[in-house]
Formats: C-alpha cells, structure tokens, sequence
C-alpha cells in the first residue's frame, strides 16, 4: 500500500536506530504512484534541497527493499552505503561535500563559500579537512587555489 511508504518515509526522518528496512510484498511492480511514493522517502533519507536539509537527513538506514512477486529490489543501494560509517557526522559531512561543494561534474561550487558570512567561512573551511581524506583535501586544494 503506497500510504504505508508514506508513514515510513514519515517515521524515518528522525529515525537513529532503523539500520534495515525490508518492505513485504507489492503486487504490483513500480506503479507511478509508488514511485513517487519513494520518491518521498528518498528524500526523506537524502535530502539534497539545501546543506542544512542534507545534514538533517538520516544517516542511520543502511538498506532499503521490497518485493514485487517477481522480484526483490534494492532500492537506494548506493545513496545508503554511506550510512554504513559509524561515524555519523563524518556520513554528513561526505553528503554535503558530495552534493553541494563538489556536484555532479566533479568542479568545485565556490558560490557556497560566496554566501556565506565571512565568520562562518573559516570554520567551514576547517571543517572540510578535519578528516583529511581525498575529498577533503581535494576540495581544500581547489578552493584555495580559486581565491
């Protein structure tokens, strides 16, 4: 039933302790209104809207699946792998890294930096590299390398 995705999708936005969710059986394959009803819970899981809305996303949901009667489907598979990391905040800080600084095309968003208040800019530069890992660094290299 698609209201049930809904009320799902409704009960993950706070959710921090639901790793797996596997949904019963649709008898049905992907019908429009079930693929707009997980539409909704894919953004409920990753919300790309705005960085404040990405870092309230859940981090917590591993997997996500159901079944028709001729299949079983996985559906975000590769959006949640991220939330395997234990270290949530570090699960938050690749999604916006992923999604805002560095989007699709791989070329760095400087207007990110450009809106923001000059007293955020420096914590929000450190925070970038805390981990020191590739994507930090890369993004670090290219932002100031574009100043």
């Amino acid at each position: 039933d698609v209201r049930m995705i809904y009320r799902f999708a409704n009960a993950l936005v706070n959710n921090r302790r639901l790793k797996t969710l596997l949904m019963g059986h649709f008898l049905v394959g992907l019908t429009p209104m079930i693929r707009r009803a997980l539409a909704v819970t894919a953004n409920t899981l990753y919300n790309k809207s705005s960085i404040d809305a990405t870092y309230a996303s859940n981090h917590t949901l591993e997997k996500f699946s159901y079944s028709t009667l001729s299949s079983h489907v996985d559906v975000f598979g590769s959006s949640l792998q991220l939330n395997e990391n234990k270290n949530k905040t570090e699960v938050a800080r690749h999604k916006i890294l992923k999604h805002h600084i560095i989007p699709t095309g791989g070329l760095l968003n400087l207007q990110v930096f450009l809106d923001m208040e000059w007293k955020v800019l420096p914590r929000a530069i450190a925070w970038i590299g805390i981990c020191r890992d590739s994507m930090g660094l890369s993004v670090l290299h290219h932002l100031l390398t574009s100043l």
